[in-house]
């Protein structure tokens, strides 16, 4: 197995990479700015958390506003769609 690093495109065959999805090139791992995206709004929910528009498109609900990293946040969404086309790009083989 191989993983490919979205930000540098270094491919790395370390199972610790390719579990962890890390660059060793950027020292980052591949969500830490893949994943990231800006908030565009932040508005309070009926049920008291907090209802976010992102710049990547989603909306996205969370019950306390302290899960923000300063202005971005991780997209959910946005790590499944890659996860989705990585596996499907590289299978897993079958033992």
């Amino acid at each position: 197995m191989k993983i490919v690093c979205p930000k540098c495109g270094m491919v790395s065959y370390n199972p610790n990479d390719v579990e962890k999805r890390y660059c060793g090139h950027c020292h980052a791992f591949h969500e830490d700015f893949v994943f990231m995206s800006e908030i565009i709004t932040s508005e309070p929910s009926e049920d008291g958390g907090f209802t976010m528009t992102l710049a990547c498109g989603h909306t996205v609900w969370l019950a306390v506003e302290g899960q923000v990293k300063g202005n971005r946040m991780y997209c959910s969404s946005c790590l499944n769609n890659w996860v989705e086309r990585e596996t499907k790009q590289h299978p897993t083989p079958r033992s």
